[in-house]
């Protein structure tokens, strides 16, 4: 065993260890929530050290632990730079989410607050394990594993029916995905007679030439589950329930990290699983084109969804299933470029590498701003909201920032993630029409985001109070909240103005194929100025710090004006056409943000519905013939008979032209009956 694997057991003994240890104290916050704390920590200490590890090692660490001839499988770790990438972005962003529960859990009406780190503390271990896996079947048993945790994250208000609702919904969908997976692998496993992924990469080049139709099956019935996972529409429907019934800390979570284990499991699969060298380019295109259009309609679908959208929790729910739509875009870019042009499909790799990295920490960094809203108002709705930014003036500045980042801003993390991959669909639309179109769904998704942003900071902090604020008492939230959702918004703006040092640990993690690609794409990366390049020819430039100098000369410029003019500043009644209303009354509210888009947009996004079970009373009414049979019958019946009775109109006119048709139809059929 290697030393940097005995870091990763020690992680994955450190997470197991404190699943117990608050499954013991469950029942009591005050002891749970030191253990939970300090495990998740100390997890991402030794991750951190098991990076370091790894990199002195070359990169790449193997081991395997056990035998299991039955399924002709070993229990083998595996970890590279991608699975490092991925794993500290988790435990980093879990970090600061466990720290922001230890103060937030105690203020949800539960039976038991404890419990909730160990579900917290079981979906990091098994999360941990799939990123590590080294075969199909331990793979295949973590996916699995992580259903149960979510499940309970979800669930955790037991005491509300749309918790349970959108717990059950979890599991049918996810359920549905890991039925598809288990498909995949019992189909490909006749031809390796191993669970081994270079097996499985071998009998896929095989199959790619004799049964190039079940090859690719597998490969859809592969990549479902991920796509279900990463939220993507319609397998994903349950990410707007779930998201918004769970608590906020689990919502950052499970939307922040756990739903990026998707676009994972699916660039494993087409980078690593899947011999490129053995796919036809052809059927590149169709995958590429395929996964670019999953992630398209999920962009227009979840942007239009949360620009309508009330609830706070329920908008950034909607918001995820947009940003997955990005993510999965690139990949779709990354996998039809493959055969046109190396170093664009490199491009593209990295631009779903940062966009995965900083949606994370917006993503959960807004879920606690919600989470702050609800400690302190006790409510979600942005219509009973407004003019928190005078009681909450730091949440105010995060969750602008958040919300600017989430819409993709220049400086922001999401602006270089999604600048690159316009960049790269914009080159391969040259030979492929329709990732033009790609590039405009990209950027209508932008403006939408830009619209909900706006709308979720300024219907909830902006504009006068509401009644119900102005009722609220006690201003921002304690420290121990506040911290940690400052820490992951400050993280995405400094990948924004500083995007070299980080593009250079993403092409660390591109697959060796394109290694030598993505030197060739970023070979001009520089501290002040990102140039990708496609072959000699750039195809864009971004200098963030030049944007970042200009904007504070521009505000530095207005700010001293305005002092120059030393213009007096007063409050007034607002006026509203000569009548005295309270601030109250004309206070902007959510529904009035963008009302006239929203009436186009309401019905864009529609809800799956999941078969329910009746209750008792419910079964035997449906036995009941009146109601299905004659009930239904007498209303058609009765339709029918006020249609007709409108005939009867007193007219002696209509009467008479009855008659006259009446007349000619008999004529006509004694006519042709003559014939």
């Amino acid at each position: 065993m290697t030393p940097p694997i005995l870091f990763a057991v020690a992680m994955l003994a450190t997470l197991a260890a404190g699943v117990l240890l608050t499954l013991v104290f469950s029942g009591s916050h005050r002891r749970a929530t030191p253990f939970a704390v300090i495990m998740v920590l100390a997890s991402f200490g030794l991750a951190i050290a098991l990076a370091v590890k790894v990199s002195e090692v070359g990169g790449i660490t193997r081991a395997s632990f056990a035998s299991m001839p039955a399924f002709k499988s070993t229990l083998t770790l595996h970890v590279d730079a991608l699975t490092l990438v991925m794993l500290l972005t988790m435990m980093f962003v879990a970090s600061w989410l466990v720290v922001f529960a230890s103060r937030y859990n105690p203020s949800l009406r539960t039976r038991s607050v404890g419990r909730f780190y160990a579900a917290f503390l079981l979906m990091l271990l098994s999360a941990s394990v799939v990123l590590m896996a080294g075969d199909l079947l331990v793979f295949f048993a973590a996916w699995e594993l992580m259903s149960l945790p979510a499940f309970l994250l979800i669930v955790h208000e037991d005491r509300r029916t749309k918790n349970l609702r959108a717990g059950m919904s979890y599991l049918i969908l996810n359920g549905v995905g890991g039925m598809a997976m288990l498909t995949g692998v019992l189909l490909i496993y006749p031809h390796t007679n191993s669970f081994s992924f270079e097996d499985t990469r071998q009998a896929l080049s095989v199959l790619m030439h004799t049964s190039p139709w079940l090859a690719n099956g597998i490969i859809a019935l592969l990549l479902l589950p991920f796509g279900t996972k990463a939220g993507l529409f319609p397998t994903g429907d349950w990410a707007p329930e779930a998201y918004s019934a769970a608590s906020c800390p689990a919502s950052g979570l499970l939307s922040g990290v756990i739903s990026k284990l998707g676009p994972y499991g699916a660039i494993r699969l087409f980078f690593w699983v899947v011999p490129l060298g053995s796919i036809p380019p052809p059927w590149l295109e169709v995958w590429g084109m395929a996964l670019a259009t999953w992630g398209a309609a999920s962009i227009i679908l979840g942007s239009s969804a949360a620009v309508v959208s009330d609830d706070g929790k329920r908008l950034l729910a909607y918001s995820s299933v947009s940003q997955s739509g990005y993510i999965f875009l690139g990949i779709g870019v990354a996998v039809a470029a493959l055969s046109v042009s190396p170093v664009i499909s490199a491009v593209a790799l990295v631009a779903v590498g940062v966009h995965v990295v900083v949606d994370a920490m917006h993503k959960s960094a807004l879920f606690m701003v919600s989470g702050s809203i609800t400690f302190r108002t006790g409510t979600d709705d942005i219509n009973k909201l407004g003019g928190l930014e005078s009681r909450m003036p730091v949440t105010t500045v995060t969750a602008l920032a958040g919300a600017a980042s989430l819409a993709g801003l220049p400086l922001s993390g999401a602006f270089v993630s999604k600048w690159l991959l316009i960049q790269s669909a914009l080159w391969l639309g040259r030979t492929h029409a329709l990732f033009l179109v790609y590039v405009v769904v990209a950027l209508v998704g932008s403006v939408l985001a830009v619209a909900y942003g706006l709308k979720y900071v300024g219907a909830i902090f902006l504009g006068p109070q509401s009644t119900l604020v102005a009722e609220v008492t006690g201003g921002e939230v304690p420290r121990r909240m506040r911290v940690p959702q400052k820490a992951l918004v400050i993280c995405s703006f400094v990948i924004g103005i500083l995007p070299a040092f980080f593009i250079d640990s993403i092409m660390q993690a591109l697959p060796p194929s394109l290694a030598g690609a993505g030197a060739q794409a970023f070979g001009e990366l520089s501290f002040a100025r990102l140039l990708p390049l496609a072959g000699a020819t750039p195809t864009a430039a971004f200098s963030p710090l030049w944007v970042l100098g200009m904007l504070l000369v521009g505000v530095g410029g207005a700010w001293l004006w305005s002092r120059m003019g030393d213009a007096a500043v007063r409050e007034t009644e607002p006026w509203a056409c000569g009548e005295f209303f309270i601030p109250d009354d004309v206070r902007p509210r959510g529904g009035g943000y963008f009302w006239a888009l929203s009436r186009y947009l309401s019905r864009v996004y529609t809800q799956i519905g999941l078969p329910t079970f009746a209750g008792p009373e419910q079964r035997w009414q449906t036995l009941e013939s009146d109601r299905w049979a004659f009930d239904r019958v007498s209303a058609y019946c009765w339709m029918i008979a006020h249609r007709m009775a409108r005939l009867q109109s007193g007219l002696t006119q209509r009467y008479v032209l009855w008659q006259v048709l009446g007349a000619g139809l008999i004529t006509l059929i004694v006519l042709y009956s003559s014939r």
